[in-house]
């Protein structure tokens, strides 16, 4: 049994937000930014600055219109918008035109102006803003080692390096080939295709037997047991229509 009841108070606050709502922070892209598009953009954005007033990023906003300020960050009660929007007075309300803003959009941007309305600056609300700038990065990696080259083994030989951590040992060729098929399609080998790779004499096979089962298409079953570890207790399992037996080397594989 729960321990904790919430007030019943707070239910109808519940419903409206919901749980990530009421106790934890507003995303201001995901919840704040929809709002202020829908109901602000046409007449203060782009150029657009009814009243004196400018949103298209949040120092603008901040800066106010004709009358002041009509925002201030940590303050609901300050903060003019608040009122115009959530408003009956249809002679006042804003936006003028349309139905208004719903109980629940007023409802996050008290709580966005209660927490200090973040806002990203290089995100903009016209049309242009949906995504923040990106700048490119510039990874520099460690020199390789030993002549280990790939990306992967450069990181992870300089962070051994600096645990004073030994290499560890090659892994067989008999448990490459089984964690890679569990890894990229979910499932072991069959003996068949196991005994394919342990035989081949190809230099490359283990780059070669990656690249086939990247490009495999082994059915929903690989895809089911892979995200879903739960099924790997069930007692049968089909592979390409195969009925076989799960075992206790394959779960602790």
């Amino acid at each position: 049994m729960c321990k904790y009841i919430l007030p019943k108070a707070l239910i109808p606050f519940v419903l409206i937000l919901g749980p990530s709502n009421l106790f934890g922070k507003i995303d201001f892209v995901h919840q704040i930014m929809p709002v202020l598009k829908k109901n602000c953009a046409e007449c203060h954005t782009e150029g657009k600055k009814k009243g004196g007033l400018s949103m298209n990023t949040r120092s603008e906003f901040l800066a106010g219109g004709e009358g002041g300020e009509v925002a201030v960050p940590g303050d609901p009660d300050e903060s003019y918008f608040l009122e115009v929007v959530a408003t009956e007075d249809t002679d006042d309300r804003m936006p003028p035109k349309g139905p208004g803003l719903s109980d629940e959009e007023v409802h996050l941007l008290h709580q966005w102006v209660q927490e200090g309305m973040e806002w990203p600056e290089e995100i903009r609300l016209g049309d242009s803003g949906w995504e923040p700038k990106l700048k490119p990065r510039v990874v520099t990696l460690p020199p390789a080692q030993s002549g280990r080259n790939h990306p992967i083994d450069r990181i992870l030989d300089r962070d051994l390096a600096e645990r004073q951590a030994p290499l560890p040992a090659p892994a067989s060729e008999e448990t490459f080939v089984r964690r890679a098929y569990l890894d990229l399609i979910g499932l072991l080998p069959t003996p068949e295709e196991r005994d394919a790779f342990l035989q081949s004499k190809s230099t490359k096979k283990s780059d070669e037997l990656v690249d086939k089962l990247l490009t495999l298409s082994a059915g929903p079953t690989s895809t089911s047991l892979a995200c879903c570890p739960h099924r790997r207790n069930a007692t049968l399992f089909c592979r390409a229509n195969q009925p076989r037996r799960a075992t206790s080397w394959w779960i602790n594989s």
